[in-house]
């Protein structure tokens, strides 16, 4: 803990899930449309191609979800202090 004049900085675990865009939002959002994909029982090639494709078409509002739900876990951390 670092003290700035009237403020203390707090970090968080570099690797935080909260703050981590990948865990917090990514890799969910892959698993649950993949998930919907009943097209991937085949082999690991079908399941990369599978996941490869959902990622390249993920739209453009969920990726403004996903940044709007990083920043409201951000206030959140500010608010109770971590």
């Amino acid at each position: 803990m670092k003290h700035m004049n009237n403020m203390t900085v707090v970090t968080q675990p570099a690797q935080s899930p909260d703050l981590n865009m990948n865990d917090l939002c990514l890799n969910r959002m892959l698993a649950m449309r993949v998930d919907a994909t009943k097209d991937i029982r085949g082999s690991l090639k079908q399941m990369v191609e599978v996941v490869h494709d959902v990622f390249n078409n993920v739209d453009i509002d969920t990726h403004e979800r996903a940044w709007g739900h990083l920043y409201e876990t951000m206030r959140l951390v500010m608010e109770y202090s971590g």
